[in-house]
């Protein structure tokens, strides 16, 4: 089962980076809670272990974003034993997500962009239906450009 958890995660970072690389933006559309958690930790290994913080911006957007954050960081206890390990071995909070930009609102979202000269983005966003929220947004916006992704 393993194997076939990292083999999946690979093929996502590589479908993200395929269209990074394009100069294209990526929307994961992500419910507030749940799978989010595990998508910010493979997604923030991969732009700290391959510094990709100067070439692309990864944010998580939505207006629950800081408070699953705050939730998730506190119930460490409860989470797979690596996890705790990591803590416990003084590299630092799981959770700290020094890769991520947390926005509540589009609007950080755009200055972060704008700072960043128009680099390209992934977005986790809240809405994961695509009928609402800051993901039916983005999926507006980005869906013209062939060289975006979802």
């Amino acid at each position: 089962a393993n194997g076939t958890v990292a083999r999946r995660e690979g093929e996502l970072i590589e479908l993200v980076m395929a269209s990074l690389r394009r100069g294209g933006n990526v929307l994961l559309p992500v419910d507030a809670s749940g799978r989010v958690l595990e998508l910010l930790l493979v997604l923030g290994r991969h732009w700290e272990r391959q510094r990709l913080g100067s070439a692309y911006n990864l944010c998580w957007v939505g207006s629950m974003s800081w408070n699953t954050i705050e939730f998730a960081r506190s119930q460490l206890e409860w989470m797979a034993a690596p996890l705790g390990a990591q803590f416990d071995s003084q590299r630092g909070h799981p959770y700290a997500l020094k890769a991520f930009n947390i926005c509540s609102t589009i609007a950080e979202l755009d200055a972060i962009v704008d700072a960043s000269n128009g680099n390209p983005t992934v977005a986790l966003a809240s809405g994961a239906t695509l009928d609402s929220g800051p993901a039916r947004d983005l999926l507006l916006r980005w869906s013209e450009n062939p060289d975006n992704a979802v």
